[in-house]
């Protein structure tokens, strides 16, 4: 299995999800059986959701210097 900071895909998150305690989605998992994320893979993730409910989404990354007001 994947080390938790290598980039993975949604399927591999979903199946490391799973491997560390086989309950549904929707079931609070006590701290010691979570999985460690980063921001990328909550994106990925939210972004696989929003698509597979066929919403239009995609993850966009960067740096917010652009939200700095105009000179």
């Amino acid at each position: 299995m994947a080390r938790p900071r290598e980039t993975q895909s949604a399927s591999d998150r979903l199946r490391l999800i799973q491997a560390t305690l086989n309950e549904p989605l929707d079931v609070p998992r006590p701290p010691h059986q979570r999985t460690f994320g980063t921001c990328r893979d909550y994106s990925l993730l939210l972004c696989s959701m929003l698509r597979h409910q066929a919403i239009p989404a995609r993850i966009r990354c960067g740096f917010a210097n652009y939200f700095s007001a105009a000179p």
